[in-house]
């Protein structure tokens, strides 16, 4: 009996119970109360600390406690994705074991299990390697200002958030002095001192901005590293236009003078320095050798406070992205990144583009990576899985062209390498208006001729003849579910939905390069030539330059969680 199904019994008992009571006693009128959990109820854990998110829906409050001191939960409030936070502390090497138990009212409790096998990760695989994007919020959907596009949703402080027009046609948000974002970065404490001694704060990160001032000779204040936005703000523009603090000095020039969006990069590697870069170019660099390791300009573990001063140093501002990295980004890479309002990440990366179509006047706009390129007139916004989570109705006969900007990669068995990209990972966040009709996700010719790749059949049954269709049927219902293909051609396709395992399809008998591969130039997305693409609605799609893991699709968990 699989997890829906065995909390489905439990809810009708708990609604059989509480229908007796009430008649029972009529004048007692209570609503029943609801819950429910997206994202996984079971993880196996590396010996490393990790940092897990699920999404808990409650009609009431809701508690998560942990059955082992080494597990920590953390409700956070005022975010209805990825609002409960369980932390595993690091492990010595021991096999143990932590349950979670999800309460609200008299409802069964929902348990989430954490497992360690005690031993060192699988270190196969390659490891990120250089600055990694920790967070990014492009304000794109004005019933949602603080949710992110990867990490943790920002937390809205105060109530002067409004939606404004953004840079190249785009979305931004106007921030009034007094209110403020608090994100919760997720990176842990880093840096050292002369001697060694290792940070007890995060000394060494990248924060980009792309901001407009709607006003000149003002203050504004771009961070406050005290997550509780107690003492004097850090980085500010001044009334005179200079950049920066008095602990580490102003910037000989302006900033520009002008109400033209410009992007505004703070990279540091605390105590040795903190550089500003505007639009690319290094404008001033502020020594911290003066100051100790852990200083003012390094951030507090917990998170920080954006566009935030505790004293009224922070006229109404807008901002059209922020994003985070881990790391200090050198001159290069700030110089990759470009003007305000071109994607606020690095060219490169296993994530080459996503798409949340969280933007209704602009259904192509990417998140990550290229513009969709619209084909055909019948594709109109609709409704996502969830409150400020946009979507897009697809009809017949149109679909999407995807520049994914993947290099062609594989080899044969005889080392011979690939002309195109036999190695990839797409995820669609779907939802099937009807059944019992064909539905394509993947066109792999970018012209859309020949038959589709990746078929739901009317039958139900998932994938393509050439490497044979799935046992059972995809699930047969009108919910948002998580569908995600990675490709290893010609060892394999395998199949996922919400997290899961569903087929693995075998290409083997097919040559490198086969019809699953993609085309260096692009790829047609639920599209095929003859008809069988009926109307579907998708909330995301998005595309890796490798095959994720098992693991790794596991954690990206079902449809409408943070995709990273």
């Amino acid at each position: 009996m699989n997890i829906n199904m065995k909390k489905s019994i439990k809810y009708f008992i708990a609604f059989a119970m509480a229908c007796l009571v009430f008649a029972c006693n009529e004048e007692y009128v209570r609503e029943i109360p609801t819950l429910d959990v997206q994202g996984e109820l079971a993880y196996e854990v590396p010996i490393e600390g990790s940092v897990y998110y699920l999404t808990v829906t409650a009609s009431e409050q809701f508690t998560a406690t942990a059955s082992k001191i080494w597990c920590k939960t953390e409700i956070l409030e005022n975010v209805t994705t990825n609002n409960l936070k369980i932390t595993v502390e690091p492990n010595a090497g021991v096999i143990r074991s932590c349950e979670i138990d999800i309460v609200v009212y008299s409802l069964p409790t929902i348990k989430v299990a954490i497992n360690q096998d005690g031993s060192a990760p699988d270190d196969s695989d390659d490891e990120p390697t250089g600055p990694q994007v920790v967070g990014n919020w492009q304000f794109k959907n004005a019933s949602s200002l603080g949710a992110a596009t990867i990490g943790n949703d920002l937390i809205l402080k105060g109530d002067g958030f409004t939606s404004v027009a953004g840079p190249n046609g785009g979305k931004a948000v106007r921030v009034a002095s007094g209110s403020y974002f608090f994100a919760d970065h997720g990176i842990e404490a880093n840096g050292e001192s002369a001697d060694g001694a290792p940070g007890a704060k995060v000394n060494e990160y990248t924060i980009m901005y792309d901001y407009r001032l709607p006003a000149l000779d003002k203050w504004y204040c771009f961070l406050q590293t005290d997550p509780n936005n107690d003492g004097d703000g850090e980085i500010f523009i001044r009334p005179s236009g200079t950049l920066t603090n008095s602990n580490i000095g102003y910037s000989d020039n302006t900033v520009p003078q002008d109400a033209n969006w410009h992007r505004l990069v703070i990279s540091c590697k605390s105590p040795e320095y903190c550089k500003f870069y505007i639009d690319g170019k290094l404008f001033f660099e502020g020594k911290t050798t003066a100051l100790a390791l852990d200083n003012r300009y390094a951030l507090d573990p917990k998170g920080a406070c954006l566009i935030a001063d505790e004293d009224g140093e922070d006229s109404d501002i807008d901002i059209a992205q922020i994003t985070i990295w881990d790391q200090p980004l050198d001159d290069a890479a700030v110089a990759a990144l470009g003007d305000a309002g071109t994607s606020g990440f690095l060219p490169k990366g296993p994530l080459v583009g996503l798409w949340l179509f969280n933007d209704a006047d602009n259904l192509g706009a990417a998140d990550i990576g290229n513009a969709l390129e619209a084909k055909g007139s019948d594709i109109a916004a609709t409704a996502g899985p969830s409150a400020g989570n946009g979507a897009v109705r697809v009809g017949p006969g149109s679909y999407f062209f995807a520049n994914h900007g993947i290099e062609a990669n594989g080899e044969s068995a005889d080392g011979a390498p690939g002309a195109k990209v036999n190695e990839y990972t797409i995820l669609y966040d779907y939802r099937l208006p009807a059944l019992d009709k064909w539905y394509c996700f993947l066109q792999t010719d970018p012209d859309n001729a020949g038959d589709g790749e990746i078929f739901i059949r009317p039958s139900g049954t998932l994938t393509n003849s050439n490497i044979g269709y799935s046992d059972n049927t995809v699930p047969q219902d009108a919910n948002w579910h998580r569908l995600v293909i990675s490709c290893k051609s010609p060892e394999y396709c395998k199949f996922y939905i919400d997290g899961k395992l569903f087929f693995e399809g075998k290409t083997t008998a097919l040559a490198l390069d086969n019809r699953y591969a993609l085309d260096p130039k692009g790829a047609c997305l639920i599209a095929d030539e003859d008809g069988e693409d009926s109307e579907i609605d998708i909330a995301a799609i998005a595309i890796w330059d490798k095959p994720l893991t098992d693991a790794e699709i596991a954690a990206l968990g079902a449809a409408g969680a943070t995709i990273k």
